[in-house]
């Protein structure tokens, strides 16, 4: 019997390749799919704030941007991978717990994620 499932493997903590690729990225201005979609994405990276430590900007960008694309997944006959989006969200969960940053990029990094719609 087939329940059309894999075999879970926690490989979150090092994904391979390259899992910051974002759908959001790859849509026209004009989608309709962007009315599915929390409105922070859209220009989602005039949204992220200048940090100081180059890296977590990067990193912020792919939280909140495979967010964008979760969303994108419940669309019928979606393209998105669900299964590396929720990777990648782990992934930076795990880094934003663990990394060290700046008092000012903290109260950055706190602030943007709070103001996710």
């Amino acid at each position: 019997i087939s329940y059309g499932y894999e075999i879970y493997n926690s490989e979150y903590k090092a994904p391979e390749g390259d899992g910051r690729t974002l759908a959001i990225d790859n849509m026209d201005k004009e989608d309709i799919f962007w009315q599915g979609i929390p409105a922070y994405c859209v220009e989602l990276d005039k949204k992220i704030p200048n940090f100081k430590d180059k890296d977590l900007k990067d990193h912020v960008r792919n939280y909140a941007g495979q967010y964008c694309d979760m969303y994108l997944s419940v669309i019928e006959n979606s393209f998105i991978d669900e299964r590396a989006t929720l990777d990648q969200i782990r992934y930076e969960e795990n880094y934003f717990r663990n990394a060290k940053f700046s008092k000012e990029d903290q109260k950055l990094l706190n602030e943007f994620l709070n103001s996710l719609d």
